[in-house]
């Protein structure tokens, strides 16, 4: 079962508290403060959910699940 979950998010006390609860769940976790690198790494591994800001300065939530979709198919 894949437990990899990826947080993408520019704040970091959100990035804090998903990381605190998903690791007590059990999960894995790989944090991104932006989109662009979360692209990259999204080409060599598919996590099993993405927590994603929808409001990033480099690159809106929407636009990065666009283009995470694209990178996935």
């Amino acid at each position: 079962m894949n437990t990899l979950a990826f947080i993408i998010d520019d704040s970091a006390i959100n990035i804090a508290v998903a990381r605190l609860l998903l690791k007590r769940l059990g999960w894995s976790v790989e944090e991104f403060t932006s989109a662009v690198p979360m692209l990259a790494r999204l080409s060599e591994i598919r996590p099993a959910f993405m927590l994603l800001d929808i409001s990033m300065p480099d690159m809106g939530g929407e636009a990065t699940m666009g283009l995470a979709q694209a990178v996935s198919r």
